[in-house]
């Protein structure tokens, strides 16, 4: 009698554990919310923005919604800010030329101001390995579009000519931020590919941490949070 009732207790028990952990990894909704303290773009891609050395750096914030397992991965949609630094600046090599005995340099640069990228994306991460139910390590792949806002101080100094004689000229201009840009589009696309490790909190609460692309630059790396409404 007393081994019929443990072993009913241990398969209820089992039932019971198994319900649990098939729930813990059932697919559900949930929010999330990222910060990105530091990103900047790299000398490479100054051609983007058609000149030959950039010093762009800026911040960045993400809110949105997702759909995802606790010890799985997730994917969502997310709204997008990226802040530009004041005073980030983009640049064109100095050039000289001479006009028979008379030399000049012509520059050309320009200084952002009160730049932002707002849009939306979706993100699909991607677990490598569950470390004992309490953490991940994977790839965090998202695409999206945004749009330019604020303007740039250009200022150049160019050669122009008087008759035969020929000038050094100095234009200072506030033009549209997306002047810069090399498409010459009011739009931008977005793209992240990151090396992602998450510690999971609980059934309902992860943090997240990645580090990489996010064009237009890189990023040593993000904060994420991620919680999913209870089963």
């Amino acid at each position: 009698m007393f081994r019929h009732i443990v072993l009913s207790s241990v398969l209820v028990l089992g039932g019971f554990v198994s319900d649990a952990l098939a729930q813990s990894d059932r697919s559900v909704w949930g929010f999330s919310g990222s910060f990105v303290p530091k990103w900047n773009t790299p000398s490479e891609l100054a051609i983007l923005f058609d000149a030959d050395t950039v010093d762009i750096r800026g911040s960045e914030f993400r809110v949105g919604v997702v759909r995802g397992r606790p010890l799985s991965g997730d994917w969502g949609v997310s709204f997008v800010r990226k802040n530009f630094r004041e005073g980030s600046q983009v640049s064109a090599e100095p050039f000289e030329g001479c006009f028979n005995t008379s030399c000049f340099t012509e520059t050309s640069s320009a200084t952002f101001q009160h730049v932002t990228v707002t849009g939306v994306e979706v993100h699909k991460f991607i677990p490598f390995a569950t470390i004992k139910r309490r953490a991940q390590i994977g790839l965090t792949v998202a695409g999206g579009v945004g749009s330019w806002k604020g303007t740039a101080l250009r200022e150049e100094a160019f050669v122009d000519f008087q008759g035969n004689t020929p000038v050094l000229r100095r234009d200072v201009a506030s033009i549209p931020i997306e002047d810069l840009w090399v498409l010459e589009r009011a739009m931008i696309p977005l793209f992240r590919l990151e090396l992602a490790g998450a510690a999971i909190v609980s059934n309902n609460f992860k943090m997240r941490i990645s580090g990489g692309v996010n064009f237009p630059g890189t990023q040593a790396f993000s904060v994420q949070g991620i919680f999913l409404l209870p089963q």
